[in-house]
């Protein structure tokens, strides 16, 4: 049974039109990730809401991405030290 690929996802070490193919890993598509950024955040938003500290003094914002979603954490909270951390294989 062949695993399909969500469209956008670049193939390590293929072009991205060959999507689908097996053997292959997804690799990291910036354009693809701000593609679907609205319904990526909206949870986000939507917890954040229910959070009920008035003015942390730090808010860690773990697996950031391209740090859109820590700007915004910034701006609820302007008192804060705001840290935005990702984990990168290497």
């Amino acid at each position: 049974m062949e695993s399909k690929i969500p469209e956008g996802l670049a193939l390590q070490g293929q072009a991205p039109e060959r999507h689908g193919q097996r053997g292959t890993t997804p690799v990291w598509d910036p354009e693809q990730y701000v593609r679907f950024g609205d319904l990526r955040d909206r949870p986000l938003f939507d917890l954040t809401a229910r959070i009920g500290a008035r003015q942390p003094r730090r808010v860690i914002d773990l697996g950031c991405g391209p740090g859109t979603l820590t700007a915004s954490l910034a701006r609820r909270w302007p008192g804060a030290k705001v840290v935005g951390w990702i984990h990168r294989r290497r």
